[in-house]
């Protein structure tokens, strides 16, 4: 890694890229909030409702959020005590739990994903033509790699 050769624009825009993803974080959670959601609750519910089974382990959850077993037990814990989810023990292996939407968290999403997405689309038309896309993905690509250069996890 070479360090010095751009000068403070790489840093501004750093700080640019961080500066959005910060502020799309803040509208994101005020969005859900309205709702009495978190977004990683709402992206919990999501994954369930988009998936081919009905029935879903934790640890499967997990795995397809990228998150840990210990991140996905509180947000089923939260999800479950707000009447979303329902729990029951796998009936092929007493070990397991499975997870699966309940009437009213259906209903919920049902009320949720056309306020959802006419929000999305609305703060991402701009990115609704291809080359602004493309140019985006570039862009989000290039990052995605110096930061895994300079910064490893």
């Amino acid at each position: 890694m070479q360090q010095g050769k751009t000068g403070p624009a790489a840093a501004l825009s750093a700080m640019a890229v961080v500066s959005l993803a910060h502020q799309v974080d803040q509208a994101l959670a005020a969005h859900f909030a309205r709702y009495g959601l978190t977004q990683a609750r709402f992206v919990v519910m999501l994954t369930m409702h988009t998936a081919p089974q009905k029935r879903h382990r934790p640890a499967e959850l997990a795995q397809a959020m990228g998150v840990k077993p210990p991140t996905i037990t509180g947000l089923l814990n939260g999800l479950a005590r707000d009447g979303l989810i329902s729990r029951r023990l796998d009936r092929q292996d007493k070990r397991q739990v499975l997870v699966s939407l309940t009437a009213r968290g259906k209903r919920e999403l049902r009320k949720i994903l056309p306020d959802h997405f006419m929000r999305i689309n609305s703060a991402f038309a701009n990115l609704a033509r291809a080359q602004a896309r493309h140019r985006l993905d570039a862009t989000i690509r290039a990052y995605t790699l110096s930061l895994h250069d300079a910064l490893p996890i």
